[in-house]
């Protein structure tokens, strides 16, 4: 009987700090997405991030695919396409200039990247939208 509520305790003891750890990486993981938010659009590399949070730059790689399913170069891009995609929908600035504000120094990258993500180049993709409806920039962590 005492054997049992011996194990009994342990295992809630591992269930809370395991909860512990869980909560405490969640925690991490909404810092670290907050700060590719305010710096998308530096030259971060991952290395560069994990020391910024005091951590390995292999912990921290995986840490992102496990909690969010992508790498860190694919959450890189998604964000600076989303955000060149608002861009290129609100403001007039050229293609050249929204490949440089969302952080990509060459065109070509750009170019192809956004192709690749959105079926279509940046100029492709502004010029159906201007056949829509005015669309705003909403999202304050872009540009």
């Amino acid at each position: 009987e005492m054997l049992r509520s011996l194990v009994g305790s342990e295992m809630c003891i591992r269930d809370r700090h395991g909860d512990d750890a869980s909560d405490e990486s969640s925690r991490l993981m909404r810092r670290i997405m907050h700060y590719i938010d305010l710096h998308y659009a530096e030259d971060i590399r991952i290395s560069d991030l994990a020391a910024s949070f005091y951590l390995n730059a292999s912990y921290m790689s995986t840490l992102i695919r496990k909690k969010t399913g992508k790498t860190y170069t694919d959450i890189i891009a998604e964000k600076r396409i989303d955000c060149a995609k608002k861009l290129l929908r609100s403001t007039d600035e050229t293609v050249l200039e929204v490949a440089h504000m969302v952080g990509y120094h060459e065109y070509a990258h750009f170019n192809t990247l956004f192709k690749r993500m959105c079926g279509m180049t940046p100029a492709q993709y502004r010029k159906q939208m201007d056949r829509l409806p005015s669309a705003s920039c909403e999202d304050n962590h872009c540009y």
